[in-house]
């Protein structure tokens, strides 16, 4: 008899532990999920931001900017070099400019 109440109490043991190692596992990948959605949506904020510093600038002076850093110097643009890789490519001074941002690190 009291064996057979020692195996129940075991599993229950067991089963319990490894519930909280479930809810454990799932909290960690809740948070990775988060911190991915947040980092994608800063990166797609920073291209609107040089998007929309880009057509200010088209407005105020006839043409756009030639380099991302004039539009940082010129425009308070603020890019996190040491989060994110943004790409400025201009086909000329009245053509809109192709803007691309990557997230530093992660090659997928």
């Amino acid at each position: 008899m009291r064996t057979r109440q020692h195996a129940k109490r075991r599993w229950g043991l067991a089963l319990s532990v490894l519930l909280c190692c479930a809810a454990v596992v799932f909290a960690l990948a809740s948070v990775g999920r988060l911190d991915q959605s947040a980092t994608e949506e800063q990166m797609a904020q920073l291209k609107r931001d040089i998007l929309h510093a880009a057509v200010t600038c088209y407005a105020i002076e006839g043409r756009y900017p030639p380099t991302l850093g004039y539009l940082c110097d010129s425009y308070g643009v603020r890019v996190d070099n040491s989060r994110f890789i943004v790409t400025y490519d201009v086909m000329g001074g009245n053509i809109m400019p192709t803007v691309a941002v990557l997230r530093r690190g992660v090659w997928k």
